[in-house]
């Protein structure tokens, strides 16, 4: 006769062949591989009307994901919500990043119309300091933050003043550009330092005049995104139905020896 014991075990030992048959493959496929591909395009926020460097104003993100660094990538970004992720982050994650844009600044209408420097105001991801961050929302990036440096470009001429002394001017421009989320902001101020050399000391003493703000400006504008091919994460990783099998024989081995105990009691 077969008693309690030998029945729960038997039971358990038939639940686990039959759980271990139903093992057709992983819950995640060895194989997987996803790329991702995104582009953005700076709007048409130009100063004075006029953009001299249209269609450089634009770029792009990309990234491999495979199956060997796919639990990296969905601690990252997996989850309810937008998720923000650093450069470095998505390399020390996956591999074959690739992130690149260009700006080619913007030209102000009244120094093309008087004369003036117009100085430069391009940047690339070369410029970047620091971590650039990206913000994505169910695998789309939705947004942008770089921290870029000021460009400050300089050009001087001189011409005669008369016949006693020549005078000098010095344009200095400073260019600050901004990106945050989907906006970008561009500031941009021409400064005129102006100095008259004396042809003879007996006219005059050399002098020049204090830098001073020729003009200013500012503009801001959207910056377009486009995801080409989204990052597509399949679900969290669970656990392995051998993992599952062995846990459930180790619950019901215990539950086994605690049968067989109470049995001794009862015969006691």
């Amino acid at each position: 006769m077969v008693n309690l014991p030998q029945k729960i075990a038997a039971i358990t030992a038939g639940a686990v062949l039959g759980f271990l048959a139903l093992e057709a493959k992983p819950a995640q496929a060895a194989e997987f591989y996803d790329y991702a591909e995104f582009e953005f395009v700076f709007g048409d926020g130009y100063i004075g009307n006029l953009d001299l460097y249209d269609g450089l104003d634009e770029g792009s993100l990309s990234f491999e994901v495979g199956a060997d660094n796919l639990n990296a990538i969905q601690s990252l970004l997996a989850g309810v919500g937008t998720k923000k992720v650093s450069l470095e982050e998505l390399k020390s994650a996956t591999s074959n990043v690739d992130f690149d844009f260009d700006y080619g600044g913007l030209a102000t209408f009244e120094g093309l119309r008087y004369g003036y420097f117009v100085g430069d105001g391009y940047w690339s991801s070369g410029d970047v300091i620091g971590d650039p961050v990206f913000t994505f929302d169910s695998g789309e990036l939705i947004g942008l933050e770089l921290d870029l440096p000021t460009h400050t470009s300089s050009e001087g001429y001189c011409y005669a003043g008369g016949s006693i002394a020549d005078v000098c001017d010095t344009f200095t421009e400073y260019n600050n550009f901004f990106i945050e989320g989907n906006q970008f902001y561009q500031e941009v101020e021409l400064y005129l330092e102006s100095c008259a050399y004396f042809l003879d000391p007996e006219f005059g003493t050399d002098f020049c005049y204090e830098p001073f703000v020729l003009y200013s400006d500012a503009v801001s504008g959207d910056i377009n995104f486009t995801t080409i091919d989204p990052l597509e994460l399949p679900p969290q990783s669970v656990p392995e139905p051998s993992t599952l099998a062995g846990l459930s024989l180790l619950g019901l081995g215990l539950l086994v020896k605690k049968k067989a105990v109470n049995l001794n009691q009862d015969r006691d």
